[in-house]
């Protein structure tokens, strides 16, 4: 599974998910967490997780994460923040892919001044890069 959360510039509104492996994947040597491993590249995060159920390892990270792992994902949670503000790295806009659909909306709220959803979509079979 593919996660991007706030890491690098933000650590400290990193928060390790329960249940998972969760593998930071930075550039940064001095990045540290709680709860967390941390890889310094893809396939060393590849490597780390390689005998872990996909359904057990959360990938977090950033544009760069998310412009490597894509391609290798069949489902992809994605949580949509409704509010404007300065950004320099945007997640790919799924619903404009011919390759993935909308398959749920998880959850959709207000919280931390802002509306949200967490929507989850599945890659349309037969159209993995």
């Amino acid at each position: 599974d593919l996660h991007s959360f706030p890491t690098r510039r933000s650590s400290d509104l990193l928060v390790a998910l329960p249940e998972r492996r969760n593998v930071v994947v930075t550039t940064d040597r001095e990045f540290a967490a709680e709860r967390v491993e941390v890889a310094h590249s893809v396939p060393e995060a590849m490597c780390m997780v390689a005998h872990t159920p996909p359904d057990k390892v959360w990938l977090i990270g950033g544009g760069k994460l998310y412009s490597e792992m894509l391609k290798f994902c069949d489902e992809a949670f994605v949580t949509f923040n409704y509010i404007r503000t300065d950004a320099d790295t945007y997640f790919p806009n799924l619903d404009e892919d011919p390759s993935w659909r909308l398959y749920a909306i998880i959850i959709a709220g207000y919280g931390g001044g802002f509306d949200y959803q967490m929507r989850r979509y599945k890659r349309i079979e037969g159209t993995n890069e």
